[in-house]
Protein backbone atom coordinates (compact mmCIF):
# COMPACT_ATOMS: atom_id res chain seq x y z
CA UNK A 1 0.00 0.00 0.00
CA UNK A 2 2.66 2.76 1.28
CA UNK A 3 4.42 1.94 -2.68
CA UNK A 4 1.17 2.75 -4.26
CA UNK A 5 0.64 5.73 -2.15
CA UNK A 6 4.27 7.00 -3.48
CA UNK A 7 3.68 5.91 -6.65
CA UNK A 8 0.13 8.38 -6.19
CA UNK A 9 2.39 11.52 -5.07
CA UNK A 10 4.54 11.34 -7.63
CA UNK A 11 1.57 12.07 -10.10
CA UNK A 12 2.26 8.47 -12.11
CA UNK A 13 -0.36 5.52 -12.56
CA UNK A 14 0.05 2.18 -11.47
CA UNK A 15 -2.04 -0.87 -12.35
CA UNK A 16 -1.25 -4.02 -10.22
CA UNK A 17 -2.94 -7.40 -9.48
CA UNK A 18 -5.13 -7.14 -6.29
CA UNK A 19 -3.91 -9.59 -3.71
CA UNK A 20 -6.24 -12.03 -1.75
CA UNK A 21 -5.21 -10.74 1.41
CA UNK A 22 -6.31 -7.64 0.89
CA UNK A 23 -10.03 -6.25 2.53
CA UNK A 24 -12.36 -4.64 -0.09
CA UNK A 25 -14.41 -1.91 1.19
CA UNK A 26 -17.29 -0.64 -0.93
CA UNK A 27 -17.34 2.92 0.76
CA UNK A 28 -14.96 4.56 3.35
CA UNK A 29 -17.54 4.22 6.04
CA UNK A 30 -17.82 0.35 6.23
CA UNK A 31 -16.86 -1.46 9.14
CA UNK A 32 -17.15 -4.62 7.56
CA UNK A 33 -15.15 -5.91 4.27
CA UNK A 34 -16.87 -7.14 1.16
CA UNK A 35 -17.57 -11.08 0.45
CA UNK A 36 -15.83 -10.35 -3.15
CA UNK A 37 -16.40 -13.10 -4.79
CA UNK A 38 -20.21 -13.08 -4.55
CA UNK A 39 -20.12 -8.74 -4.74
CA UNK A 40 -18.62 -9.56 -8.09
CA UNK A 41 -21.57 -12.31 -9.16
CA UNK A 42 -23.86 -10.07 -8.78
CA UNK A 43 -22.05 -7.10 -10.27
CA UNK A 44 -20.61 -8.71 -13.79
CA UNK A 45 -21.92 -6.86 -17.33
CA UNK A 46 -22.87 -8.62 -20.43
CA UNK A 47 -19.05 -8.64 -21.22
CA UNK A 48 -18.31 -10.19 -17.63
CA UNK A 49 -16.42 -7.30 -15.93
CA UNK A 50 -16.57 -5.25 -13.37
CA UNK A 51 -14.82 -1.68 -13.05
CA UNK A 52 -16.04 0.63 -10.01
CA UNK A 53 -14.19 2.48 -7.49
CA UNK A 54 -13.90 0.33 -3.86
CA UNK A 55 -11.65 1.27 -0.95
CA UNK A 56 -8.57 -0.96 0.06
CA UNK A 57 -6.94 -2.22 3.65
CA UNK A 58 -7.05 -0.98 6.88
CA UNK A 59 -6.41 2.62 5.57
CA UNK A 60 -9.54 2.25 3.12
CA UNK A 61 -7.61 3.80 0.28
CA UNK A 62 -9.39 4.77 -2.63
CA UNK A 63 -9.11 2.61 -5.84
CA UNK A 64 -10.48 1.76 -9.48
CA UNK A 65 -11.22 -2.08 -9.23
CA UNK A 66 -11.31 -4.00 -12.76
CA UNK A 67 -12.05 -7.65 -13.06
CA UNK A 68 -12.69 -9.69 -15.14
CA UNK A 69 -14.55 -13.53 -15.64
CA UNK A 70 -12.35 -15.88 -16.92
CA UNK A 71 -12.66 -18.69 -19.51
CA UNK A 72 -13.62 -22.17 -17.91
CA UNK A 73 -10.31 -23.17 -19.51
CA UNK A 74 -8.73 -20.94 -17.52
CA UNK A 75 -10.55 -21.27 -14.39
CA UNK A 76 -10.09 -24.75 -14.07
CA UNK A 77 -6.29 -24.71 -14.87
CA UNK A 78 -6.34 -22.30 -11.81
CA UNK A 79 -7.95 -24.48 -9.53
CA UNK A 80 -5.60 -27.20 -10.53
CA UNK A 81 -2.18 -25.50 -10.11
CA UNK A 82 -3.92 -23.96 -6.44
CA UNK A 83 -4.61 -27.51 -5.52
CA UNK A 84 -1.72 -28.60 -5.90
CA UNK A 85 0.13 -26.11 -4.32
CA UNK A 86 -2.04 -26.38 -1.39
CA UNK A 87 -0.78 -30.31 -1.08
CA UNK A 88 2.39 -29.36 -1.88
CA UNK A 89 2.73 -26.99 1.25
CA UNK A 90 0.34 -29.06 3.06
CA UNK A 91 -2.28 -26.09 3.99
CA UNK A 92 -6.04 -25.79 3.41
CA UNK A 93 -7.19 -23.56 0.63
CA UNK A 94 -9.82 -21.19 2.10
CA UNK A 95 -13.31 -20.80 0.42
CA UNK A 96 -12.22 -17.37 -0.14
CA UNK A 97 -9.32 -17.91 -2.37
CA UNK A 98 -11.77 -20.93 -4.14
CA UNK A 99 -14.22 -18.81 -5.22
CA UNK A 100 -12.32 -15.44 -6.51
CA UNK A 101 -10.36 -18.17 -8.65
CA UNK A 102 -12.59 -17.34 -11.54
CA UNK A 103 -11.46 -13.66 -11.79
CA UNK A 104 -8.38 -11.79 -12.80
CA UNK A 105 -8.79 -8.93 -10.18
CA UNK A 106 -6.87 -5.62 -10.81
CA UNK A 107 -6.02 -2.41 -9.04
CA UNK A 108 -5.22 1.14 -10.54
CA UNK A 109 -5.45 4.87 -10.24
CA UNK A 110 -6.04 5.61 -13.78
CA UNK A 111 -9.45 7.64 -14.08
CA UNK A 112 -12.50 5.63 -15.69
CA UNK A 113 -12.20 8.30 -18.26
CA UNK A 114 -9.06 8.43 -19.33
CA UNK A 115 -8.45 4.30 -20.08
CA UNK A 116 -11.43 1.31 -20.44
CA UNK A 117 -11.37 -1.44 -18.62
CA UNK A 118 -9.81 -3.28 -21.54
CA UNK A 119 -7.08 -1.95 -21.63
CA UNK A 120 -6.42 -2.01 -18.55
CA UNK A 121 -6.50 -5.65 -18.88
CA UNK A 122 -4.29 -5.49 -21.78
CA UNK A 123 -1.85 -3.11 -20.64
CA UNK A 124 -1.22 -6.15 -17.67
CA UNK A 125 -1.05 -8.78 -20.23
CA UNK A 126 1.95 -7.01 -21.55
CA UNK A 127 4.00 -6.16 -18.03
CA UNK A 128 6.52 -9.49 -19.12
CA UNK A 129 7.62 -7.34 -22.29
CA UNK A 130 8.36 -4.26 -20.25
CA UNK A 131 10.40 -6.81 -18.06
CA UNK A 132 12.44 -7.78 -20.88
CA UNK A 133 12.96 -4.15 -22.47
CA UNK A 134 15.06 -3.57 -19.07
CA UNK A 135 16.63 -6.81 -19.45
CA UNK A 136 17.80 -5.83 -22.35
CA UNK A 137 19.45 -2.29 -21.26
CA UNK A 138 20.64 -4.20 -18.22
CA UNK A 139 22.16 -7.72 -19.40
CA UNK A 140 23.15 -6.30 -23.19
CA UNK A 141 23.83 -2.37 -22.86
CA UNK A 142 25.03 -2.04 -19.48
CA UNK A 143 22.78 1.00 -19.13
CA UNK A 144 23.16 0.66 -15.21
CA UNK A 145 26.77 0.58 -15.04
CA UNK A 146 29.42 3.05 -16.03
CA UNK A 147 33.18 3.29 -15.01
CA UNK A 148 34.78 6.58 -14.39
CA UNK A 149 34.11 9.61 -12.67
CA UNK A 150 34.57 12.13 -15.06
CA UNK A 151 30.93 13.98 -15.76
CA UNK A 152 31.57 14.29 -19.30
CA UNK A 153 32.55 10.55 -20.09
CA UNK A 154 29.27 9.69 -18.14
CA UNK A 155 27.55 11.67 -20.20
CA UNK A 156 28.99 10.48 -23.52
CA UNK A 157 28.55 6.63 -22.13
CA UNK A 158 24.71 7.41 -21.19
CA UNK A 159 24.01 9.24 -24.28
CA UNK A 160 25.82 6.55 -27.18
CA UNK A 161 23.64 4.03 -24.61
CA UNK A 162 20.41 5.98 -24.86
CA UNK A 163 21.06 6.36 -29.21
CA UNK A 164 21.55 2.54 -29.39
CA UNK A 165 17.93 2.05 -27.63
CA UNK A 166 16.77 4.50 -29.72
CA UNK A 167 17.90 2.49 -33.18
CA UNK A 168 17.15 -0.31 -31.98
CA UNK A 169 13.52 0.72 -31.39
CA UNK A 170 13.58 1.26 -35.09
CA UNK A 171 15.09 -1.91 -36.24
CA UNK A 172 13.17 -4.68 -33.78
CA UNK A 173 9.70 -3.78 -35.70
CA UNK A 174 10.88 -4.34 -39.30
CA UNK A 175 13.01 -7.67 -38.03
CA UNK A 176 9.87 -8.22 -36.11
CA UNK A 177 7.70 -8.50 -38.83
CA UNK A 178 9.70 -10.16 -40.86
CA UNK A 179 10.31 -13.48 -38.39
CA UNK A 180 6.41 -13.75 -38.54
CA UNK A 181 6.73 -13.55 -42.04
CA UNK A 182 8.35 -16.85 -42.02
CA UNK A 183 6.41 -18.76 -38.98
CA UNK A 184 9.13 -17.61 -36.56
CA UNK A 185 9.34 -14.89 -33.87
CA UNK A 186 11.97 -12.43 -33.02
CA UNK A 187 13.92 -12.70 -30.18
CA UNK A 188 14.73 -8.65 -29.22
CA UNK A 189 17.34 -10.07 -26.87
CA UNK A 190 19.61 -12.22 -29.41
CA UNK A 191 19.33 -9.57 -31.92
CA UNK A 192 20.71 -6.94 -29.18
CA UNK A 193 23.48 -9.01 -28.28
CA UNK A 194 23.59 -9.90 -32.23
CA UNK A 195 23.98 -5.96 -33.26
CA UNK A 196 26.59 -4.60 -29.99
CA UNK A 197 29.20 -8.03 -30.03
CA UNK A 198 32.24 -6.96 -31.48
CA UNK A 199 31.06 -3.13 -31.74
CA UNK A 200 29.21 -4.51 -35.25
CA UNK A 201 27.16 -1.68 -35.42
CA UNK A 202 29.65 1.29 -35.15
CA UNK A 203 31.94 -0.56 -37.57
CA UNK A 204 30.16 -1.01 -40.50
CA UNK A 205 29.30 2.47 -40.49
CA UNK A 206 33.01 3.15 -40.03
CA UNK A 207 33.76 1.08 -42.88
CA UNK A 208 30.62 1.39 -45.21
CA UNK A 209 29.19 -1.82 -45.29
CA UNK A 210 25.18 -1.52 -44.21
CA UNK A 211 24.43 -3.09 -46.96
CA UNK A 212 26.73 -6.08 -46.14
CA UNK A 213 25.58 -6.00 -42.67
CA UNK A 214 21.52 -6.04 -43.47
CA UNK A 215 21.97 -9.16 -45.92
CA UNK A 216 23.98 -11.34 -43.54
CA UNK A 217 21.46 -10.38 -40.38
CA UNK A 218 18.61 -11.07 -42.84
CA UNK A 219 20.53 -14.43 -43.38
CA UNK A 220 21.49 -14.95 -39.63
CA UNK A 221 17.51 -13.98 -38.56
CA UNK A 222 16.20 -17.52 -39.02
CA UNK A 223 18.84 -19.60 -37.41
CA UNK A 224 20.51 -17.15 -35.13
CA UNK A 225 17.95 -14.47 -33.67
CA UNK A 226 14.51 -16.01 -32.97
CA UNK A 227 13.34 -17.47 -30.23
CA UNK A 228 13.61 -21.68 -29.35
CA UNK A 229 10.74 -23.33 -29.74
CA UNK A 230 8.91 -24.08 -25.94
CA UNK A 231 5.98 -25.38 -24.25
CA UNK A 232 4.54 -22.24 -23.69
CA UNK A 233 3.73 -19.50 -26.62
CA UNK A 234 4.88 -16.23 -25.63
CA UNK A 235 2.45 -13.30 -24.86
CA UNK A 236 2.88 -11.96 -29.06
CA UNK A 237 2.12 -15.85 -30.20
CA UNK A 238 -1.49 -15.80 -28.08
CA UNK A 239 -2.08 -12.46 -28.95
CA UNK A 240 -1.75 -13.76 -33.07
CA UNK A 241 -3.73 -16.77 -32.50
CA UNK A 242 -6.31 -15.62 -30.42
CA UNK A 243 -5.71 -17.48 -27.26
CA UNK A 244 -6.85 -15.44 -23.79
CA UNK A 245 -7.27 -16.51 -20.45
CA UNK A 246 -10.06 -14.41 -20.05
CA UNK A 247 -14.18 -14.43 -20.95
CA UNK A 248 -14.45 -15.09 -24.43
CA UNK A 249 -16.89 -12.29 -25.21
CA UNK A 250 -14.11 -9.79 -24.88
CA UNK A 251 -11.04 -12.37 -26.41
CA UNK A 252 -11.73 -9.89 -30.01
CA UNK A 253 -10.97 -6.60 -28.22
CA UNK A 254 -8.10 -7.39 -25.92
CA UNK A 255 -6.15 -9.09 -28.81
CA UNK A 256 -6.80 -5.75 -30.83
CA UNK A 257 -5.31 -3.68 -28.22
CA UNK A 258 -2.11 -5.95 -27.65
CA UNK A 259 -1.90 -5.99 -31.37
CA UNK A 260 -1.26 -2.42 -31.45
Amino acid sequence: MEKLQDIEKKGAYYVSRWKVNVDVYRSKNDTKPLDLAKFLDQRLNNEGIVDLEVFIGKEKHPVRLVACLMSEEAINKRRRTAHKSAQRHKRQMSKKKINLLKYSIFITNIPFEKISSKIIMTIYRARWRVELIFKEWKSCLRLHMFKGYNKERFHCFLYGRLIMILLLGLVYPILMQFAFSIGKELSCFKLTKYIIGDHVFPRIFYEGKINEFINQLITDLPRRLCMDKRKRPSLRTNVRNGNCYYNSSIIGDLDNYAAS
